[in-house]
């Protein structure tokens, strides 16, 4: 990337991906439609999940864990299409399991971090707004002097 698209847009990092020939790919941030679309692939993932027999799921983590790995399985390949160029349908041959933690933490990052705080700072702006507006609490009738 030349310095002026870096300094357009400086989220846009290498991961180091490859086992036997490691290679940089670009991770660029999701648009809001394809924000939309992983949103969509995690939640029909968390749903089939959900869907399981309920006692077998709550067992014990092995189950959260198989589940979650299944998601990958199912769906990282998808999802790296969303964020990065070039990538082919065998592409987890490639891949280790640092370095697909790698491209979720900064996939978090970069699409979810700012934006969960900044819904956060909204949320309480809201808050401190209507907490203004509130009526003050009638005040307790005064007591008879007693003689």
């Amino acid at each position: 990337m030349s310095e002026i698209q870096h300094t357009l847009n400086p989220r846009i990092p290498d991961v180091t991906i490859g086992i036997r020939n490691p290679r940089n790919i670009k991770i660029y941030p999701l648009s809001l439609a394809a924000e939309f679309q992983l949103k969509d692939i995690l939640n029909d993932a968390l749903q089939a999940y959900m869907g399981r027999d309920a006692k077998r799921k709550l067992e014990n983590d092995s189950e959260f864990i198989n589940a979650m790995i299944d998601l990958v399985k199912k769906s990282l390949v998808e999802i790296l299409k969303l964020v990065a160029d070039d990538i082919s349908d065998d592409i987890l041959v490639e891949i280790t399991n640092d370095q697909a933690t790698e491209i979720a933490l900064v996939l978090f990052e970069q699409n979810f971090e700012q934006s969960v705080k900044n819904v956060k700072g909204l949320l309480e702006k809201i808050e401190n707004l209507s907490a203004s507006k509130r009526p003050l609490p009638q005040s307790a009738n005064d007591t008879e002097p007693t003689t």
